[in-house]
């Protein structure tokens, strides 16, 4: 598999402009905000894959320090954005 430079991408969470960073990690894709992992994404047989939580609790904070600062939002790896992410990535291995 190709090997791509990490990445920043800007998304629309909430109507709220925000900025993640995509860096391959072996033949994985991590999604990050903010300096942490929220997310990885596995290339596919046929589909990627999020991976569950379970495969990345040791890439994932097991606490926050400061869950009331306003600057760091969580991001929702919902369906369309995670298209959106994959569709990048795509274009990055081309």
């Amino acid at each position: 598999m190709k090997t791509i430079a990490p990445f920043e991408m800007h998304i629309d969470q909430d109507g709220k402009s925000e900025v993640i960073s995509i860096q391959q990690e072996h033949t994985l894709f991590e999604i990050i905000h903010h300096g942490r992992v929220i997310g990885v994404l596995k290339p596919p047989g046929e589909d990627w894959q999020l991976l569950p939580f379970e495969q990345i609790a040791e890439k994932i904070p097991l606490f926050e320090i400061d869950l009331n600062r306003s600057d760091q939002s969580a991001i929702e790896l919902h369906g369309p954005l995670v298209n959106q992410i994959v569709g990048e990535i795509e274009n990055r291995l081309r």
